[in-house]
């Protein structure tokens, strides 16, 4: 089987996602080492529960003072990246045309986080944040989807897509705060009928944290059935990053939410 694979990859050379350089055989990619240095994980000092890291790595893990005042209904949040160039292109083409050559790289990634604070036997059952119908129709796919189908065979951990509901279509925003799209989100999720979540761990599954709106949303709902929830996602937007240089409430919302 090796020596196939050395074949395949003489005549179908594997090439960088991002930069598309084409990758030495031994190379198991997907990304180039040059890009692979520019993604950048998360700081390890954050927020115990919203998972929003701190300004300075010295200060120990704690609840910021957001989550103190308004705390969210899910247990605790992680993301494993920053959102930001190269990781964003490739996001971007996965989220909008379905393009899966880091789908795996993205789970193994993302298991690895949640290995850091859970494991796979923490979880009953992974819920995708959903898509409205109508943009599922137009789109041909949810991203959060693939996702956890890609978590479910790797972990062994089941994945139910039915639960939740997105009953409210959302107009995707270019900007605005966290107050405006907790407005926004509020009542666009529904449980299935007769969803039995009783004592459940459940693990919501989403590609980019902006706000946290919508996987708030999704908690209160789930949680309101007798689950206790958890939320992990590939990327993150630092709200102290200067590549946002922008309060919470004036955060872009253009990957959240849709």
């Amino acid at each position: 089987m090796k020596f196939a694979h050395h074949i395949l990859s003489f005549f179908l050379p594997q090439a960088c996602v991002s930069c598309r350089i084409v990758l030495p055989l031994e190379d198991q990619g997907p990304f180039c080492p040059s890009c692979l240095k520019q993604i950048k994980p998360l700081p390890r000092s954050l927020c115990t529960i919203c998972g929003d890291p701190f300004s300075h790595s010295e200060i120990a893990s704690h609840i910021c003072g957001e989550c103190l005042s308004d705390r969210p209904h899910f247990e605790w949040a992680r993301s494993v990246f920053e959102w930001g160039p190269p990781l964003n292109q490739v996001l971007h083409a996965f989220k909008y045309q379905g393009s899966e050559v880091a789908l795996s790289w993205f789970c193994n990634e993302m298991i690895q986080a949640m290995n850091e604070i859970a494991t796979k036997s923490s979880f009953d059952v992974l819920v995708p944040v959903p898509l409205h119908p109508f943009r599922l129709v137009r789109r041909g796919f949810n991203q959060s989807l693939l996702l956890a189908r890609g978590l479910a065979q790797k972990t062994g951990v089941p994945v139910d897509f039915k639960v939740l509901i997105r009953e409210r279509h959302e107009k995707p925003q270019a900007t605005g705060g966290r107050e405006e799209r907790l407005r926004q989100i509020k009542g666009s999720f529904a449980l299935e009928k007769g969803a039995n979540l009783e004592g459940k761990r459940v693990l919501l599954i989403d590609d980019v944290y902006t706000t946290g709106a919508t996987l708030n949303e999704c908690a209160k709902v789930l949680k309101r059935a007798g689950a206790k929830v958890s939320a992990l996602t590939l990327a993150r937007t630092l709200l102290h990053s200067a590549a946002f240089n922008v309060s919470k409430k004036s955060l872009p919302l253009t990957m959240e939410g849709d």
